[in-house]
């Protein structure tokens, strides 16, 4: 009680209040955090408010060592599966010689990883990371987390299913997109699982093995086996060559203004419901008597190389149980490229990373902005597509419909902007030389193509021709 019958506030509360996190707007994520690949040149991130990139060097997150809050992979996940990923840090920490094979560093040495595969015990999950290629362990911290973020962020882009990471899209682009993610959700999208061959899944599903033990179950069980004959009649050095024979596998011209490409009553292609290969059996009937089957060793849907008991194999629910693949194989088809994470789409007996499969479904990508273009009216232009505002100057975001450009690298640049940067000037006349002009150039220095720029120094003779 305060000494005028006031209440006092409790310092506690305002210290707990102090100590919350605040809220930090997406624009002010890393700001001023240096450029590890512009170093000087860039004077400090600032993210740019639809490009994704630094504003000032046009280099990304990563490169300035962004701390996203949430990391993407947790995030991805939890917005096609609606469920967590492994959020406990224990599930994530392993004995450093259990993960990675480096005589160098103290094998005994407890790490933290951003990442291990879902849903298995430690001894699963280190001997799936160790058959990883080298640098694709992301322990926190090392070049090969860093290498996990940006795969993550080419492969499966958070704004190709959250319309919260589009810039402004509107009421029919909001409906077309939920409509791609809810299809994404329900057919396409998974996370692969990693196994032991050998563990109740050594021998593949057959139909013949099915009918088998339907057919045990109802009829008498068949006498026991025959003892096994007397070691006297064996030919031990028959029998001794073929068990050391047995084995076990392991594996700078200027552009015309752009064109517009309007397209109405323009309809997304359906992206078709998930179907698993089938196979037809045979008939109980049809078969007099029981046929032993031997084991079918695996084959990896990646390879086709076999596989055995005892090796890891990451399968996808979507393709089926008779499917699985080498960790190193568990790929996407069109580019070639690890599925981080474990995470795939997948259609038509194929997997695919999430960019690849957005591009075989022909959704248009923006070349601005890297999001998917739901919009029936878009600009075409150098071989790539771009939202209608978003065709822009790369160095000061001029827009440039229905202006000249040079393009550089894949990206427009307005006049100004290319003169200020790739642009020469005449040491004759020490005007700038255009991008049209015909110049004349030895060394490092340049002249106008024309008599009264490129001439002698001494007495003035024009040396053209």
């Amino acid at each position: 009680m305060a000494e005028h019958g006031f209440l006092q506030p409790n310092p506690i509360l305002f210290d707990l209040e102090t100590r919350k996190p605040k809220p930090v707007l997406g624009h002010e994520l890393g700001l001023g955090s240096k450029c590890s690949k512009c170093g000087t040149n860039c004077t400090g991130f600032q993210l740019h408010f639809w490009r994704k990139v630094c504003q000032n060097c046009r280099c990304g997150k990563i490169e300035h060592g962004v701390q996203e809050g949430e990391d993407h992979g947790h995030h991805f996940v939890g917005k096609i599966f609606e469920r967590p990923l492994r959020t406990k840090e224990e599930e994530c920490t392993f004995i450093y010689g259990e993960v990675v094979d480096d005589s160098h560093v103290d094998a005994k040495e407890e790490v933290v990883l951003d990442w291990a595969p879902p849903g298995v015990g430690s001894s699963l999950a280190s001997k799936y990371l160790r058959s990883l290629p080298e640098g694709h362990v992301s322990i926190q911290g090392s070049e090969g987390a860093v290498r996990r973020k940006k795969q993550l962020e080419k492969q499966f882009p958070l704004h190709d299913v959250e319309p919260g990471q589009c810039h402004q899209l509107s009421q029919g682009e909001m409906n077309s997109m939920s409509s791609y993610v809810d299809d994404i959700k329900s057919n396409i999208a998974g996370q692969g699982s990693v196994r032991q061959l050998g563990e109740n899944i050594s021998q593949k599903y057959c139909p013949v093995t099915t009918a088998r033990h339907l057919r045990d179950r109802t009829s008498p069980s068949p006498p026991p086996p025959l003892p096994p004959p007397p070691m006297s009649i064996l030919n031990t050095d028959t029998l001794s060559y073929t068990l050391a024979r047995t084995h076990l596998s392991t594996q700078g011209n200027i552009s015309p203004p752009p064109s517009k490409m309007y397209l109405k009553d323009q309809t997304r292609p359906s992206i078709p419901t998930k179907c698993r290969k089938g196979s037809t059996g045979s008939s109980i009937a049809s078969s007099p008597s029981p046929t032993p089957i031997s084991p079918t060793p695996w084959s990896c849907s990646g390879c086709r190389g076999e596989m055995y008991p005892g090796e890891i194999a990451v399968f996808a629910e979507r393709a089926g149980q008779n499917e699985c693949w080498h960790s190193n194989c568990f790929s996407c088809t069109k580019c070639g490229e690890m599925l981080e994470d474990l995470l795939y789409f997948y259609k038509d007996g194929k997997l695919f990373c999430g960019r690849d499969f957005a591009e075989m479904m022909s959704i248009p990508r923006c070349a601005a902005c890297d999001e998917l273009i739901f919009s029936s009216q878009y600009t075409l232009a150098e071989d790539r597509v771009w939202h209608e505002d978003h065709f822009c100057c790369w160095t000061c975001d001029q827009p440039l419909a229905g202006h000249a450009y040079i393009p550089v690298g894949g990206q427009p640049y307005c006049m100004g902007c290319w003169q200020g940067r790739y642009g020469k000037q005449c040491t004759g006349c020490g005007e700038d030389i255009q991008p049209q002009d015909q110049r004349v150039q030895l060394g490092e220095e340049c002249w106008h193509a024309s008599g009264e720029c490129f001439r002698c120094g001494v007495c003035g003779e024009s040396l053209m021709g």
